[in-house]
């Protein structure tokens, strides 16, 4: 990451980010990703949450885009990445696609195992 923000900050940053997209405020979160990403455009989580400022929106094409094609598999996050895919994928109508995703998450520890279940449980 850069040299004059720390790790702690810049994640505060993407926090910042994702409160104003829960709260509808998707051009000041997209403000917030894109300058992070400005900042170190090889940084994962703001390009997540820039992926999830399009999701909350029913942009579902770029949100798709921006998680398969911008942002570079081997991360730590894939598994978070991959489920914000399936949620992406289930509100698109794409519910085959997103269960194939769900159910290889489904097992795995942590946040992204757990929306996994969720969304299993709620398409049932």
């Amino acid at each position: 990451m850069g040299e004059f923000i720390s790790a702690l900050e810049l994640q505060r940053l993407v926090e910042v980010g994702l409160a104003a997209a829960h709260r509808g405020r998707v051009a000041r979160a997209r403000a917030v990703f894109e300058g992070l990403l400005t900042y170190d455009p090889a940084f994962r989580s703001a390009r997540i949450g820039l992926a999830f400022t399009h999701l909350v929106v029913d942009e579902f094409e770029r949100a798709e885009e921006l998680l398969k094609n911008e942002l570079p598999a081997g991360g730590p996050d894939d598994d978070e990445a991959r489920a914000l895919l399936a949620l992406n994928y289930q509100l698109a109508g794409r519910s085959d696609e997103a269960r194939v995703i769900q159910q290889e998450l489904a097992g795995r520890a942590g946040a992204a195992g757990e929306l996994a279940r969720a969304l299993l449980e709620a398409g049932k």
